[in-house]
């Protein structure tokens, strides 16, 4: 009997949303990979550690991922890992993952790689879902796009957190707007396992929950509860560090081995803008860009996902200048930059404008990252 197998007609079943999703990631994905490469080879790499010894997969494995291969590999410590720095100042969800996997591929980096190339894949398809209940199918297609060309989209790849925290960042979003609350619930609990900000998530989950309750207090019900499976991932994370540590904010103490501690944002804006460091100049500027689209168009990204972004954009510059450092990196997840940018309001020469500025950006800060994290740590 012949069994051949229809691969046309499997092709053909997809969804066409998800085909556009796939294709851009791997032509943005051949394409980053090879100026990381001829990166490294022809800027010869400022920092010499490797993590993996395929070279097209060692790319996407820069500074903080030490760190998280660390905890996969050897688990949290109570002790310094470097100089006065301790690994319990990074959360587990994205370590833990790596290390469950890397059983099972026989490698955690390789494991982390591949947590992180599925975690962008889930982005881009709830943040089309999303863009296309809100607005439409046109803006959707637009938002993908810029998903995939903003600046430093290409840390979705990377050996970092971020695909991972946007990917259940933009399913909560979408779950909220649909009124599935016991789903928003979960997943907020395992966002704040991955990065302590994922707390922030409550006030623009609720201004979305009682918007669709006509803020009547007389519709409130149940499912209101769920919101607290949020906090309750922090606070399981924190009585680990005290068991760990005998503080329940080691995690946060521990900040100050990188120079972190309690700053004014708009005083650390300033002094980056005028510190004559490059990296922090261009990481102010770019944080002060990302702020001026967030309030210059409130109207068009709408009031949650406007504070959601300024909670993103104002915590890490509240814990002082040396935050610029990976500012740029912390406003990749700012995903209602996306839509914003893919508005169909835009003449389209602005909007191919913007593109191909954006893409070009990405690949000069990809042959910097690659090479020891410049301009992008």
């Amino acid at each position: 009997m012949n069994f051949k197998f229809n691969w046309s007609r499997l092709v053909s079943k997809i969804p066409k949303e998800i085909k556009f999703i796939i294709i851009l990631f791997v032509v943005s994905r051949l394409v980053l990979t090879l100026v990381g490469l001829v990166s490294r080879a022809e800027l010869e790499p400022a920092v010499g550690l490797k993590y993996l010894n395929q070279p097209y997969l060692d790319v996407w494995a820069v500074w903080d991922a030490g760190w998280y291969l660390n905890i996969a590999q050897s688990g949290y410590s109570a002790q310094p890992i470097w100089q006065s720095q301790a690994n319990y100042a990074f959360f587990p969800l994205y370590p833990l993952m790596a290390r469950w996997l890397g059983w099972l591929v026989g490698n955690a980096a390789l494991a982390a790689l591949i947590i992180s190339g599925l975690a962008c894949l889930v982005a881009a398809w709830y943040l089309w879902r999303l863009v296309k209940l809100k607005f439409s199918e046109e803006q959707a297609k637009w938002a993908i796009i810029f998903f995939f060309l903003f600046p430093v989209s290409f840390l979705f790849s990377g050996l970092l957190t971020e695909s991972l925290f946007l990917a259940l960042l933009l399913a909560i979003f979408y779950y909220a707007e649909t009124d599935h609350w016991p789903l928003v619930g979960i997943l907020g609990f395992f966002l704040a396992l991955t990065r302590s900000v994922g707390i922030v998530t409550i006030l623009p989950l609720l201004l979305i929950y009682f918007a669709q309750r006509n803020y009547s207090w007389k519709k409130l019900d149940w499912r209101l509860i769920w919101l607290l499976l949020i906090p309750l991932g922090l606070l399981i994370f924190m009585a680990f560090n005290e068991w760990l540590t005998g503080s329940w904010l080691a995690f946060v103490t521990i900040q100050q081995a990188w120079h972190h501690f309690a700053a004014n944002p708009a005083i650390t804006l300033y002094r980056g803008l005028f510190s004559g460091n490059h990296y922090w100049v261009f990481n102010s500027a770019f944080t002060i860009i990302i702020l001026a689209l967030v309030l210059g168009f409130w109207k068009k990204i709408t009031t949650p996902y406007v504070w959601l972004s300024l909670f993103f954009i104002i915590i890490p510059l509240a814990s002082s200048v040396t935050s610029l450092n990976s500012m740029s990196r912390y406003l990749a997840v700012i995903f209602p930059i996306f839509w914003l940018l893919g508005s169909p309001t835009w003449p389209k020469w602005l909007r191919w404008g913007l593109a191909v500025v954006c893409g070009a950006l990405q690949l000069y800060l990809m042959a910097g990252w690659t090479r020891s994290g410049f301009f992008v740590v």
